[in-house]
């Protein structure tokens, strides 16, 4: 980073983050899902969206079942310490 020169060190963050916008020529022209083709604005964004909904529950059903108690892989144990603090007592 550029210690000194606070204009150069945001315009290399703003190069390495890439601000610029996507040029033209970068959408997505065709997509292939499932064996289908997609080749409409519409349909992609609707393929796209229904991926991005289910891909949390979709990825949670392959993983295997264990009727554990997620507290049994916290291995320490944290005690709470709750003090009253009285704001209309000034210290």
């Amino acid at each position: 980073m550029f210690i000194d020169n606070l204009k150069a060190t945001w315009k290399l963050i703003g190069t390495i983050i890439n601000r610029k916008k996507a040029q033209r020529g970068t959408l997505i022209q065709k997509l292939l899902c499932k064996g289908k083709c997609y080749n409409d604005k519409a349909s992609i964004c609707c393929q796209l969206n229904s991926y991005f909904i289910n891909v949390g529950h979709d990825l949670a059903a392959k993983l295997p079942n264990y009727n554990i108690s997620p507290t049994y892989f916290i291995r320490r144990r944290f005690q709470l310490v709750v003090r009253y603090v009285d704001n209309q007592r000034s210290v």
